[in-house]
């Protein structure tokens, strides 16, 4: 076995109660037709930010920042590193190195006093996202968007290290090249710096600079029912509380309709444990395993949660490690799933069984290892047992040191 092919799947059944955890565009729960039959969905998306924000707050697994306002953040460091840095210089070349990740431009830099006095003016608001606020237009008349961009501490700290060349060679009345003075050594600094470990598990795209693309570990599927799940409506009041004096009840004074759906989920998440094994050891690979497991089995979105607590815990949590590829049991839902007595106990059944006949078959190879953490129900493979994080870093760990 090499350890360029080793993958970790983890297989839940959720049942979600009456909620709107996750919402479209007009503010329904999202959905899909999945076997002729529509589903509740949630998006990869929403389970994804969730996980990412368990890792941190309750693994201390180190993140990099995501956000439209690096530039604030950039200028700070500099001025750190050099205390004598003009700020509005560096807040002009901090925008200009941001914007060079996103949409890299060629030609020399001309700056106005204008321009410093802006971008001075944003950077002590903190309320910039970029020189050329969104809305504006750049050079070439084009409007200009602030990017949200993944950046680690690391990466920061490199950028801002260009940030303070940029700053003293305008400050100096100096010819600032584009391509030579800011895109190329922003390049460089964020290729050459460590990346945080949300970035290898999630993966990051900066369109404008390609050099610096990081490999998602982690792969996650839309959460559909395993049933047909159609939502309803829910009409809600607001009424006032009465004044002092006022002996009239005066009824609600606000109407409206919200939509909610109640399901059994069939979610799924794949870790390519090989592509973790490029950058870290083999223990922390496992550890990293452990906490991720955890993070998506223990997180749920939060849209509504103060309307309906929709607080639960999978049923079952499986994991099954596989040395050839990845399989997901999606497909063992495409027949809906019909109960008169609950749909939760029927689809563990159903995962259970399309598992076993995919070992059966001989199209992949035999799992090295299967777990499942259970409420109530008959584990799939070996028992997990204590705590979630551990016992799937135990079950990885033999596999990764080979």
């Amino acid at each position: 076995m090499t350890v360029t092919n080793l993958f970790l799947d983890l297989h839940l059944i959720q049942t979600v109660p009456p909620s709107c955890v996750n919402r479209d565009d007009t503010g329904a729960p999202k959905k899909a037709v999945y076997g002729g039959v529509q589903r509740h969905r949630v998006s990869s998306q929403a389970w994804k930010y969730v996980a990412r924000r368990y890792l941190h707050e309750v693994a201390s697994v180190d993140l990099a920042t995501r956000s439209r306002r690096h530039p604030v953040a950039l200028v700070r460091l500099a001025q750190e590193a050099d205390p004598t840095v003009d700020a509005a210089a560096a807040a002009v070349a901090a925008a200009e190195v941001v914007k060079s990740l996103t949409s890299p431009k060629s030609g020399t830099l001309k700056v106005k006093d204008a321009d410093l006095a802006a971008a001075l003016e944003q950077v002590e608001t903190e309320e910039a996202e970029d020189t050329a606020a969104e809305g504006a237009e750049d050079e070439e008349g084009r409007e200009a968007k602030a990017v949200v961009v993944s950046l680690s501490g690391a990466e920061r700290r490199a950028l801002a290290a260009v940030v303070l060349e940029v700053a003293r060679k305008i400050t100096a009345g100096g010819k600032v090249d584009r391509a030579k003075d800011i895109n190329a050594p922003a390049t460089a600094a964020l290729v050459g710096a460590a990346q945080a470990a949300d970035q290898h598990l999630f993966g990051r795209f900066i369109a404008g600079t390609p050099e610096a693309k990081v490999e998602a570990a982690v792969h996650v599927a839309h959460a559909l029912s395993t049933h047909a799940a159609y939502s309803e409506d829910d009409a809600y009041t607001a009424v006032g509380d009465p004044e002092p004096g006022d002996n009239i009840q005066r009824g609600a004074d606000f109407l409206d309709v919200a939509e909610f759906v109640s399901s059994t989920l069939y979610r799924y998440v794949r870790l390519d444990l090989g592509d973790l094994l490029e950058q870290y050891g083999p223990e922390e690979v496992a550890e990293l395993t452990g906490q991720v497991a955890e993070a998506f089995a223990l997180s749920m979105p939060g849209g509504k949660g103060a309307g309906f607590a929709p607080d639960s815990v999978p049923a079952v949590v499986t994991a099954v490690l596989r040395s050839d590829r990845p399989v997901s049991a999606a497909q063992a839902f495409e027949a809906p799933v019909r109960s008169a007595e609950g749909y939760e106990s029927a689809s563990v059944q159903r995962l259970a069984s399309f598992l076993a006949n995919v070992d059966a078959s001989g199209m992949v190879a035999a799992p090295l290892a299967v777990a499942t953490a259970s409420i109530a129900h008959d584990p799939i493979g070996d028992r997990l047992a204590g705590r979630l994080s551990a016992s799937v870093a135990d079950l990885v760990r033999p596999a990764l040191a080979a």
